[in-house]
Order: C-alpha cells, then sequence, then structure tokens
C-alpha cells in the first residue's frame, strides 16, 4: 500500500479566486497534466492558452504574467481565465489544444515557443521552447500541444 503527502486540493483547475486558496508555487497533477497554483500579478487578465511567464524576480516567482516577448522562460500555459490580482492555476505538463489565430502565421509541427501574441509560434533559433505539436495547425485552426516545462 502507498501513501501520498500531497496536499488535498478541493477547487477545480479552472477556480480563479481572488485570495489564495493554497499557498503560491504548490503542483498538482490531475490525470496526464500537471499544474502550479500562481498569482497573476501583472496588472491585465490572462486568458486561455495564453503562456504564463515570471513578472520579476524581485516579487518571486509565483507572481506572473501574460508572455509576449519569444525570449522569455514560460512557466506555463493558462488552462482559464485568470483575472488580473486573482489567483489560478497553469498548465506546466502534459496536452492541452492551443489556437492559431485566423491573423496569425500557421505553426508548423514540433517545437514551439512564445509569439508576440502571448501565444504559441513555431520555434527559432533565440526561442524558449514550451512544447511540441502533434501536427502542423494552419490559421485559424487549433492543434494538440504537449507541455513539458520545470
Amino acid at each position: 500500500m502507498s501513501y501520498n503527502a500531497d496536499p488535498i486540493l478541493f477547487e477545480a483547475i479552472s477556480a480563479v479566486t481572488a485570495t489564495a486558496s493554497t499557498e503560491l508555487g504548490v503542483r498538482r497533477k490531475v490525470g496526464d497534466k500537471k499544474y502550479v497554483y500562481i498569482y497573476n500579478g501583472g496588472g491585465a487578465n490572462i486568458t486561455p492558452y495564453s503562456m504564463v511567464t515570471v513578472l520579476t524576480a524581485a516579487v518571486g516567482v509565483n507572481t506572473c504574467t501574460v508572455s509576449t516577448t519569444a525570449g522569455h522562460v514560460v512557466k506555463g500555459i493558462a488552462v482559464a481565465t485568470i483575472t488580473a490580482a486573482y489567483y489560478g492555476w497553469i498548465l506546466t505538463e502534459g496536452p492541452v489544444t492551443i489556437s492559431c489565430g485566423s491573423g496569425s502565421s500557421s505553426l508548423d509541427l514540433g517545437a514551439q515557443q512564445v509569439g508576440t501574441d502571448g501565444v504559441c509560434k513555431t520555434l527559432t533559433t533565440n526561442g524558449y521552447p514550451v512544447g511540441n505539436l502533434n501536427t502542423a495547425v494552419v490559421s485559424g485552426n487549433t492543434g494538440l500541444l504537449w507541455v513539458q516545462l520545470p
């Protein structure tokens, strides 16, 4: 018989709260997906499927904002809207459906990084990989991204 010392968490992964419901940085596994609990300190809402990065090291590694720079190291991908100054969960490992906006370039099969609009773009030489697409995604469609972040 095995035992586990993980915290018991009663809220859904999509839950967003004005006060912390657990400690920042708590990790959680649900099925084949892993999540981390963060605070949105960026001043704007983090929308679903946006790449999320640390706001600044000065405020702590679990105070985050939307990443819009290709060189940013991504902490996770939002699975629900996290309102500014609220707490929520972001995906750090596992499959997630991503969108290639109708105004965006198509996404090639393979490694992806942060695009200028906070969503995916095909990895370039100066980028930091966030995951891999299992198939190319044309503009205006969705695809399955396998995320694996520290």
